[in-house]
């Protein structure tokens, strides 16, 4: 009994504090020649009718960086930036696809926030997708993008995008991306705090299902404050390490203190939303298309699918964009290329387990021509 109480006294779980790791499609290729590519890419421009298929291969298969090299040495050669002569030499889907590809994963996202706001009406569904599936880290990058020329070389906004939201967005709907925006989530953390769980549980709970009319301040508070792993649907087991205060094994050497033993144990509920249930008769999300609608139901619904598995909520986006005889073209481009240098790869093995059908194959029965050629290699392959 005394060793037991001297191993639960050493616990430490296993997770927060660590980057989120990284599933890319496209990774940065080997025996890089960006003057080479540069070349190849000018040939095919000039080609009667356009090469298209040896730019796809270039740009599809480079990283971000090393298609910044090539942009650099083909200004250099040709006289004339890159992303102006692929403008001028592709067209529709495709030419969105591949100026995509020439920005970073952030002055992507924040060209393509810029656009959702441009002009007479704000499309929310990419509102809502690019600040609601969004981390702290990249949050903060896409606002650097946004607002400063210098990094921001391919569109020049010189704005906030705070500002921008506000003008746009109005009531509980704009508070929320505000709210989300300005990155005050807690990183993660290996301690875990009890009793905020369930002081948050039972707050979500009183402010909600428990009161007539919802109290959303206090709903967007804890949403776009707390850490990921403080409030996301638990998982029914997790690991920790003991630490063993003898020798263990030849290699341990006479005295010396090593970590030797692994435990798996089933927590109660320390996450939020599965303490809440404790207090509710309905989980979060039923709770949130009781109480909210529109776009801010929309909003609340993204950030717990993400909180629970972003690469899944990624996944169903892009079966629903292609689940019909076409393809949203605008929705399948922005994840693939928003993506595919971070976690393409765990997407794809999420659409293949929820949907019984590879994103590959899919992408390949809903969209055609020398886009569908971007997409597939964007993709990385089948599963």
């Amino acid at each position: 009994m005394a060793l037991v109480s001297e191993f639960l006294g050493q616990l430490t779980l296993s997770y927060g504090g660590e980057e989120e790791p990284k599933f890319p499609t496209v990774v940065p290729v080997r025996d890089f020649d960006p003057d080479r590519d540069a070349a190849r890419i000018e040939t095919a421009i000039k080609t009667k009718g356009v090469d298209e298929q040896t730019i796809i291969d270039i740009l599809t298969r480079r990283s971000a960086e090393q298609r910044r090299e090539i942009a650099f040495e083909y200004e250099r050669i040709a006289k004339k930036d890159l992303s102006v002569a692929l403008k001028g030499a592709l067209s529709g889907a495709l030419e969105a696809l591949l100026l995509g590809l020439m920005k970073t994963t952030a002055q992507y996202d924040a060209s393509e926030l810029k656009a959702s706001m441009k002009g007479l009406g704000t499309d929310e569904e990419t509102l809502i997708e690019l600040v609601c599936s969004r981390n702290n880290g990249e949050l903060a990058e896409i606002k650097k993008a946004y607002r400063d020329p210098l990094y921001l070389v391919s569109a020049v906004f010189k704005k906030e995008l705070e500002k921008d939201i506000s003008g746009d967005t109005s009531g509980n709907f704009a508070k929320l991306l505000l709210a989300l925006v300005q990155t005050k989530r807690d990183e993660p953390s290996n301690v875990v705090d009890y009793q905020k769980i369930d002081d948050d549980a039972r707050a979500l709970y009183e402010a909600g299902v428990k009161r007539k009319g919802t109290d959303v301040g206090c709903w967007i508070s804890i949403m776009s404050e707390r850490s990921i792993p403080h409030l996301q649907k638990g998982t029914d087991e997790f690991t920790v390490r003991v630490k063993s205060s003898g020798p263990v094994g030849p290699a341990a050497g006479p005295g010396r203190s090593c970590w030797v033993t692994v435990v798996t144990v089933l927590p109660p509920a320390c996450q939020c939303f599965e303490r809440y249930k404790s207090y509710s008769p309905y989980d979060m999300k039923e709770s949130i298309r009781k109480e909210v609608k529109g776009e801010l139901e929309k909003s609340f619904l993204t950030l717990v699918e993400c909180f629970e598995n972003r690469q899944l909520y990624f996944a169903n986006k892009l079966y629903e964009a292609m689940k019909s005889k076409g393809a949203k073209e605008k929705v399948v481009t922005r994840i693939l290329v928003s993506r595919c240098e971070v976690d393409l790869m765990r997407i794809r093995t999420e659409f293949k387990r929820q949907h019984k059908k590879s994103l590959y194959q899919t992408i390949a029965e809903h969209t055609k021509g020398d886009y569908q050629k971007a997409l597939l290699s964007l993709c990385g392959g089948d599963d």
